[in-house]
């Protein structure tokens, strides 16, 4: 069995939670230009 200590494991937890924050802000950011982008085409 593998086991980490509660801390490491926290920070490892923590760590991918910032990084899904920063990608799913990233795809907002993106569809709202990609929309933005269209109402200026039409």
């Amino acid at each position: 069995m593998f086991i980490i200590n509660t801390d490491s494991a926290k920070l490892i937890i923590l760590f991918f939670k910032d990084k899904f924050m920063f990608i799913a802000q990233l795809i907002l950011f993106y569809q709202l230009y990609i929309i933005l982008l269209q109402e200026k085409i039409n």
